[in-house]
């Protein structure tokens, strides 16, 4: 479990340290592999992210005392971007966890939906929430993170 939280945190790190002003990473070919390697993986299991969420399973793992922001902002931006893009989140959690924590946020993209389409409606919701949205495109899915906005600006700050 750790090696996939350090895998998920370092992702975000890399996004914050390669530049992430519009808080997305580029890195579309290693970002499918590691998808790819994810969804394989027989020590990991795709459960519906919504309602992973929704029975109480973690997403945001806290950074100190921050508030948990999963079924108060990140449940209903998936909701938004569902219903609006016909995203299906998946959760990718521990096959035999003892507490449910998502190691990724994913959703495979319509072929019908361009990728700037879902990044500008990110864009447009980002402002009404407390966390950064990070953004990790692959050629078919989209994984999101999120960071408190203090950890964000500390590593923009450490870049400079």
């Amino acid at each position: 479990m750790q090696v996939a939280l350090k895998l998920r945190a370092g992702m975000a790190l890399l996004g914050v340290l390669v530049g992430c002003g519009s808080s997305t990473i580029d890195m579309t070919d290693s970002n499918e592999q590691r998808i790819q390697q994810m969804l394989n993986s027989e020590h990991l299991q795709q459960v519906n992210a919504i309602e992973f969420l929704e029975a109480g399973g973690q997403y945001c793992v806290e950074f100190g005392n921050q508030v948990k922001y999963d079924k108060e902002y990140v449940l209903p931006l998936l909701k938004t971007l569902q219903t609006e893009f016909d995203l299906d989140w998946i959760a990718v959690t521990e096959r035999e966890a003892e507490h449910p924590v998502a190691y990724d946020i994913l959703a495979k993209v319509p072929a019908t939906v361009s990728h700037n389409t879902i990044k500008n409606k990110i864009a447009e919701l980002q402002p009404d929430l407390p966390v950064d949205i990070l953004q990790s495109w692959g050629d078919t899915y989209l994984s999101l993170d999120f960071m408190p906005p203090e950890v964000s600006q500390h590593f923009a700050e450490s870049k400079k």
